[in-house]
């Protein structure tokens, strides 16, 4: 193969990431959406903008992961406090300095290197870069496959599990948790399609790229339950492992999902 096919690495400039990434809030695995706009060996400096759709306000000295690789010296970093906190210049949105201090093993042969400002993607460990994509596209919709079976798990044993009465248990259950079972299960199938479509453009990673709605992947990816609706509920420990497991699950999802957005964004 000739071309963008048969290069075994890719490096980008980071300017070149203009998409959202997602991260979330350690204490309570709230998501919010963020650019990234710079790296250096003190740290990483975010902007989370008034356009994107999943805002939080984030503090001073809370832990956030942003689910990106940041190797430096040698080191892998995804988490760590926000240092600072302030109002970009327009106005529009909240710029953070995240100082990075843990991390794990590499997920994907995708990490942004400090000391090159690059972006670096290795496609050594698969055939083709469409390889690379198919990997995290089906990645993602196990992922969330595995969200949907947890919420089965969870729906089954609710009833006697929370802290409700009859009728809050009830109305709760109809209103709130079978909505999210049943939103995350759409999404879940979303994600499953999307991936055997990217299967169909097995010989040309434009074409596969050509085929994503990134504002569709992200609305199927981001998360249907949230921690504190359910806290309140569950005074089981019990109950409340099984809510962890998806958040767990979660986080590995976003991981996922940020990889392929600069895989992505290396097509743009």
């Amino acid at each position: 193969m000739k071309g963008a096919e048969s290069r075994r690495e890719a490096r980008l400039p980071i300017e070149s990431i203009v998409l959202p990434f997602f991260g979330s809030r350690e204490l309570d695995f709230q998501p919010f959406e963020y650019l990234l706009q710079d790296v250096s060996q003190g740290g990483v400096k975010i902007n989370i903008p008034n356009w994107v759709q999943g805002r939080e306000s984030i503090n001073r000295g809370e832990r956030i992961n942003l689910h990106v690789p940041f190797k430096v010296k040698g080191k892998v970093l995804y988490s760590g406090p926000v240092a600072w906190q302030k109002v970009d210049e327009d106005g529009q949105g909240q710029l953070l300095g995240v100082q990075m201090d843990q991390g794990k093993p590499l997920s994907y042969p995708i990490y942004f290197s400090v000391e090159s400002q690059q972006v670096a993607i290795d496609f050594g460990a698969f055939k083709t870069q469409v390889s690379l994509l198919l990997k995290l596209t089906k990645d993602i919709y196990l992922l969330k496959r595995g969200c949907v079976i947890y919420l089965n798990h969870l729906s089954a044993v609710f009833s006697r599990l929370s802290d409700l009465s009859k009728e809050e248990y009830g109305a709760f259950r109809d209103f709130v948790f079978d909505d999210i079972i049943h939103r995350t299960r759409i999404n879940a199938e979303y994600l499953e399609k999307f991936h055997k479509l990217i299967m169909l453009s097995v010989d040309s990673f434009k074409d596969a790229c050509a085929l994503i709605d990134i504002s569709e992947l992200r609305q199927a990816v981001e998360p249907e339950a949230y921690i504190e609706i359910f806290k309140n509920i569950y005074q089981d420990t019990f109950a409340m492992q099984y809510l962890y497991a998806i958040k767990n699950l979660e986080n590995k999802l976003y991981v996922s999902y940020n990889t392929l957005v600069m895989i992505y964004c290396s097509y743009l």
